[in-house]
């Protein structure tokens, strides 16, 4: 039984470069219409983001997962964010949120009886929270960054500018329509509540 060595992978890895070391793959005249997860390590020399970002064309209805700090190995280099872009793909479609899906108002208690811990996320990419700070809110890759721009004043009823602004950036995940989760920094899970759409 022959054992496939470093050499033979290397002859194996020259036949499917073209010359400028890239891996070549045939032109595609399809595509295909299901839902797919494509995920790329940004370290990858060998099938790298812009591969992955190049078969999206291919695929109308795929959505791109890039793990940092990870090279081919992925899932040895990275395993916790490799799993959880496979995790959130398995689990569900709808569990990618969409910056439409959170425009409206938030609890970040999961009930909305309260005021307290409520978030106002406008269409237009403004954020309000019931500690009246202001600012702008972005959310990409599943990534929710909100940014304080404007702080109420203690004991006045004006606010003052907050330099440099503040950003605080989490994790979101979508569980329903009116249901979402987010994990903090420090790894707490926080389930989240629409209250009210916008």
């Amino acid at each position: 039984m022959a054992r496939v060595g470093a050499t033979a992978m290397q002859a194996i890895q020259a036949k499917a470069t073209g010359p400028d070391g890239t891996p070549e793959m045939p032109p595609l005249e399809v595509t295909y219409p299901h839902e797919v997860l494509l995920i790329a390590s940004r370290c990858n020399t060998l099938i790298g983001v812009q591969r992955q970002t190049d078969h999206l064309a291919l695929f109308p209805n795929a959505r791109l997962e890039v793990i940092e700090d990870a090279g081919h190995l992925m899932f040895t280099d990275q395993p916790e964010a490799s799993l959880d872009a496979v995790r959130s793909y398995l689990l569900g479609w709808p569990g990618t949120p969409s910056p439409e899906w959170l425009v409206g108002t938030w609890s970040l208690t999961g009930e909305c009886q309260t005021d307290h811990l409520v978030e106002d996320f406008g269409q237009d990419g403004t954020w309000t929270d019931v500690e009246l700070r202001h600012g702008t809110w972005q959310l990409v890759n599943r990534r929710l960054t909100t940014t304080t721009t404007l702080r109420r004043v203690l004991g006045a009823d004006t606010s003052g500018r907050v330099v440099p602004p503040e950003a605080r950036t989490v994790r979101l995940e979508r569980v329903s329509i009116d249901r979402g989760r987010i994990r903090t920094v420090d790894g707490r899970q926080v389930s989240i509540a629409r209250c009210s759409d916008r």
